[in-house]
């Protein structure tokens, strides 16, 4: 018989006593409820910073958005997830497997990159990144 990969761990938990398991519901739900609503940190966000855009005075959310995704995907990058506040997409050209990460404020744009070239180093694709920064420049400029 094949075991899930997580088997003794469920095991455990299923051993526990009822408040512990409450206690253990109350945490995940209270962590749940606290990681919904805050809006992400420095320090939560994922890639490194490249590069920070300031953004025009009385742009629109919308605006922004649509200007980032024409950016990204003129770029040949794969948009993967586009939400409020964020853009992510990835990039596999020439040997780089690039992660990108764009996050949005009301004030600003961050720039955020991961990358690993072929033998799994970490790289920064610096060139296509500040590509891209002047493409969101230009397209922000346009979109007063």
């Amino acid at each position: 018989m094949v075991r899930p990969p997580f088997h003794g761990l469920l095991e455990s938990v299923l051993r526990l006593q009822p408040w512990a398991l409450a206690l253990l519901g109350f945490l995940m739900v209270s962590m749940g409820v606290q990681g919904a609503l805050a809006e992400p940190t420095a320090d939560a966000r994922l890639g490194v910073l490249h590069r920070s855009i300031p953004l025009p005075e009385g742009i629109a959310p919308e605006r922004v958005q649509r200007a980032l995704t024409y950016c990204i995907s003129g770029r040949k990058w794969v948009i993967e997830e586009v939400q409020a506040g964020l853009v992510r997409a990835s990039l596999n050209h020439r040997g780089i497997d690039a992660r990108l990460f764009v996050y949005t404020t009301a004030k600003e744009v961050e720039i955020r990159c991961e990358a690993r070239d072929k033998k799994g180093r970490p790289t920064t694709p610096t060139r296509w990144l500040d590509y891209l920064h002047e493409d969101i420049i230009q397209q922000l400029a346009s979109a007063k």
